[in-house]
């Protein structure tokens, strides 16, 4: 036996003598104690996040996931989960502060999670929409993988990727599909633009690599609609999950913005258009997580700004208004705890004032904590004036994914539809999509269909796809399971691409 395991066992076993101390000497000492512990708690987890309060997860998820992956980032080794001792190289903490830490957490969390069961009151309403199938043609004997879902907006086409097959497929009005075989991509974000000739253009953002690790083989492209010929806009880049076009440094020529949301190492970047067509890539902000992008001059300044959502870690929304010198000052405007699991945004006028309002979602589950969260779903910030906005409608919603706020009954007012890809699929699988329709000022009666068995909806895109004046929904269906699911029960069709939704309101 080495000298080195020798001194291991040694540290492992004084400091699991001094993990089953007690601090609870008396009532007083155990205030102390936990006044302590949430100090240490704010002080060190609340350096890299906004610190989270132990009632955001019950005490087994904190004991056996979440505290046992913080650990190291402090510096401090975890053996079966359980057991903590300083790592020989260093340390931010001292074993006793992390002691204190975890009895913090494990003392004050909830032993289960509340999750509402009866406060939607959600009816089925098949009145709105009608369900149209596509033709499966060679898909059908491959489990839907889809990653991208998307209306183009004026020839009636839909574009789908599979992240599985990494395949683009273009779908005309009949539902029949053909791949674009040059472009053999994990699509996840499109746009369709012209330029001044009049020439259509598709912009597809390839994740590269779909599992979360750090390899930055991820792209964007630019397709010609005419001929299918494509161009290479950006590459190298690290997961990247969603780009926005605009000119920057107003010198006429299109820049793009891409979200490489990464995982440990990621960015958000400026593609940067050079006079020979090449772009020159710039970091905004160095840190992963970037998951979703709006653009526009929001200090009416004549300079374009970004704002962008950032999840996996400090999460959050960003306002980066142009410093017109060739980058951007940023600020937090909305800061929410890591546990959220952001996953999209929107602005929107919702009171109608002139200002902006954000839309907000979260429920992204694949993560240290898969257990239905009660803060999950679907937010509304009003805007305050002065880029402060304060949270006045909130629904909950398991797994919410995406929301998308548009006058779809047409009586002029915002509504809103939402899919939660990781829904409660066991116990309420209808609520993997809801359409909740405005009937006051921010009060929203929530509607579903029954589409559950038709798949599991990871993508959405809304357009016009019929020309009739009214708006339709593509959703996309990714059965391929995630790690952590365990044998979950797939008792839906996990071959069909995507279902669309035909507005029945014209």
């Amino acid at each position: 036996m080495n000298k080195t395991y020798i001194r291991v066992l040694f540290t492992l076993f004084i400091c699991f003598m001094l993990g089953c101390q007690s601090d609870n000497s008396s009532p007083g000492a155990t205030d102390i104690n936990m006044r302590e512990g949430e100090r240490l708690a704010n002080q060190y987890c609340g350096s890299c996040h906004a610190p989270v309060a132990p009632r955001y997860l019950d005490k087994e998820t904190w004991q056996d996931n979440i505290l046992p992956v913080m650990a190291p980032k402090l510096g401090i080794r975890v053996y079966r989960k359980k057991q903590y001792y300083p790592d020989p190289k260093g340390s931010q903490v001292s074993i006793e502060e992390w002691q204190k830490i975890v009895r913090f957490f494990a003392q004050n969390a909830p032993d289960s999670l509340e999750i509402p069961s009866s406060n939607h009151q959600v009816k089925k309403d098949s009145s709105l929409f009608s369900i149209r199938k596509p033709h499966q043609a060679d898909t059908s004997k491959n489990v839907a993988a889809n990653t991208l879902v998307a209306f183009h907006p004026s020839n009636h086409t839909i574009y789908t990727s599979d992240g599985t097959q990494k395949r683009l497929f273009r779908w005309n009005r009949d539902l029949e599909p053909s791949p674009i075989e040059e472009l053999k991509i994990a699509g996840v974000h499109s746009s369709f633009l012209k330029d001044s000739t009049g020439q259509q253009y598709g912009i597809f953002t390839s994740i590269g690599t779909l599992p979360p690790v750090d390899i930055a083989n991820g792209k964007v492209w630019e397709l010609n609609m005419e001929n299918d010929s494509i161009r290479t806009i950006a590459e190298g880049l690290p997961r990247p999950v969603h780009s926005v076009s605009g000119d920057f440094n107003n010198n006429g020529l299109q820049d793009w913005v891409v979200c490489g949301f990464g995982h440990q190492k990621g960015g958000l970047y400026l593609l940067e258009q050079q006079g020979n067509r090449q772009f020159k890539k710039k970091i905004i902000r160095p840190v992963p997580g970037a998951v979703d992008a709006e653009t526009g001059d929001f200090n009416s300044d004549g300079w374009l700004d970004i704002m962008v959502l950032f999840a996996h870690g400090d999460e959050g929304i960003w306002l980066m208004l142009n410093d017109k010198k060739g980058g951007f000052n940023q600020d937090n405007i909305i800061r929410l705890p890591p546990v959220y699991g952001s996953t999209s945004f929107q602005l929107e006028d919702f009171n109608r004032d002139g200002n902006i309002d954000i839309l907000y979602t979260s429920g992204d589950n694949a993560d240290y904590s898969q257990i239905l969260k009660p803060y999950h779903g679907i937010y509304i910030f009003i805007n305050q004036g002065d880029f402060t906005f304060e949270q006045e409608y909130f629904y909950q919603l398991n797994g919410a994914t995406e929301a998308v706020a548009k006058d779809f009954d047409g009586d002029g007012d915002l509504d809103i539809v939402a899919h939660a890809f990781f829904a409660d699929l066991k116990n309420d699988p209808s609520e993997s999509f809801v359409y909740l329709e405005q009937d006051q000022p921010l009060s929203f009666t929530p509607k579903t269909l029954d589409i559950h068995h038709l798949g599991r909806w990871l993508t959405m895109d809304v357009g016009d796809f019929e020309g009739d004046g009214d708006l339709d929904i593509i959703l996309g269906n990714h059965s391929r399971q995630f790690i952590g699911e365990g044998n979950l029960n797939q008792n839906w069709n996990t071959s069909l691409p995507f279902i669309l939704l035909l507005n029945n309101t014209q």
